[in-house]
């Protein structure tokens, strides 16, 4: 649909990695849905900033999961270096771009993770497929 037909068999959803952040339920993927993928990939490599990347690996790197937001802001703020403010503010941001699933004023003690998009950046970030 999208790109030349070389380009389309050099689908990202042809990488095991981005497949298994999707889980069995999508066995194949639209052209459309992959352009989007990328594209959505492509803006968060560019426009997240150093902190929100290195928070977003260290998630994806340590599995957090068994945590509160504020707990969890708590750690990373320890175990990152950085002033619990600033963790929070990142922690926030990732949740309003839906890299991330937490609690806020209104669902309190949600525990705070990776969505999949989130895994799927991550991923990216680390690996660089694209």
């Amino acid at each position: 649909m999208f790109g030349y037909k070389s380009q389309r068999n050099n689908s990202i959803m042809s990488d095991p990695l981005i497949l298994k952040s999707f889980g069995s339920s999508f066995v194949e993927i639209s052209p459309f849905l992959d352009e989007v993928l990328k594209t959505l990939i492509k803006i968060c490599k560019h426009r997240l900033t150093a902190k929100q990347k290195k928070i977003l690996i260290y998630l994806y790197e340590t599995k957090y999961g068994d945590c509160t937001f504020s707990k969890l802001a708590l750690k990373l703020s320890k175990k990152l270096r950085m002033p619990l403010s600033t963790v929070k503010h990142v922690l926030r941001t990732l949740r309003e771009c839906g890299l991330i699933l937490a609690g806020d004023q209104y669902n309190k003690g949600s525990l705070a993770r990776l969505s999949k998009v989130g895994e799927i950046v991550a991923e990216e970030l680390i690996y660089g497929v694209i």
